[in-house]
């Protein structure tokens, strides 16, 4: 009794599987789109590692229906390390929702990107998935951010030029010595 009913259910899987394969698509319906998938080897700044360069993650990129490139980074042995979209191919301008994982998978930080920059609130984790202090960002960009301190340009910044208003942040000298 048992065998008939094993026969009995392959025999209707394998009738119904014409039901649920891919196949051709009915008369007069067009077949999905497939959409291609890039993949590529990054490095540890999750950049297109160079010929001979050391490259330990997998970078998979496709373009979806909403028009953004989601992007997922995985480890040599599978573990998923970023979860992200962006808005252009050269994936340079991050933006939606973010996921950065530990080298153990767990979740490192989660938070948006607006259009390149980090905004609302990031929420962090250590490695073993204790939640750290959020970090809120206002949407700012680098420039806005050094223009409210009265700094004029990024280079300006690095070269330790003095800041262009008395709001600027004091910079700190080494102790004196007794």
């Amino acid at each position: 009794m048992v065998m008939k009913k094993h026969a009995l259910l392959t025999l209707l899987a394998i009738g119904l599987s014409g039901f649920c394969s891919a196949g051709d698509p009915p008369a007069g319906a067009s077949a999905p789109a497939a959409l291609p998938v890039r993949v590529d080897r990054v490095n540890h700044e999750w950049r297109s590692a160079d010929p001979g360069e050391p490259a330990n993650y997998i970078r998979e990129t496709r373009l979806e229906e909403d028009g953004l490139f989601h992007v997922s980074i995985r480890s040599s042995i599978g573990v998923v390390r970023v979860r992200g979209c962006y808005t252009d191919s050269a994936l340079t301008v991050p933006h939606g929702r973010f996921v950065f994982a530990h080298p153990n998978g767990r979740i490192a930080c989660i938070g948006e990107y607006v259009h390149g920059v980090k905004s609302g609130t990031w929420k962090r984790f250590d490695a073993n998935g204790h939640p750290l202090a959020e970090r809120v960002y206002r949407g700012e960009s680098v420039e806005q951010m050094l223009d409210a301190f009265g700094v004029v340009s990024v280079a300006q910044a690095v070269a330790g030029a003095a800041p262009a208003s008395s709001r600027a942040p004091r910079r700190f000298t080494r102790a004196m010595e007794f």
